[in-house]
């Protein structure tokens, strides 16, 4: 459990990613807490999935993105990507 101070830490974190947001293709703004059970990446590309549906992003961007996706290997390059198109902002990234 956080504390205060903890939590304020955090929200700053998350305030300074706001350009990320916006530069995203689909810029949702949808927090992730890397540090609990979220930061799992197959949850966060789940979530990307549902932040596609929700969006109605064509069902051939989608692939485009589930391909560049498959492509990488690394945690991060992944974060990053996911990221990129769906505007996420990580809480607890190192």
């Amino acid at each position: 459990m956080d504390n205060l101070a903890t939590l304020r830490r955090k929200l700053s974190a998350c305030e300074a990613q706001e350009h990320i947001r916006v530069a995203a293709r689909i810029p949702s703004g949808v927090i992730v807490d890397l540090d609990g059970p979220d930061g799992n990446i197959y949850y966060i590309m789940g979530l990307c999935q549902r932040i596609a549906w929700d969006h109605k992003l064509p069902q051939a961007e989608y692939e485009q993105f589930k391909k560049e996706l498959n492509r990488l290997r690394k945690y991060e390059e992944r974060l990053d990507l996911c990221q990129k198109w769906f505007g996420l902002i990580y809480m607890g990234r190192k």
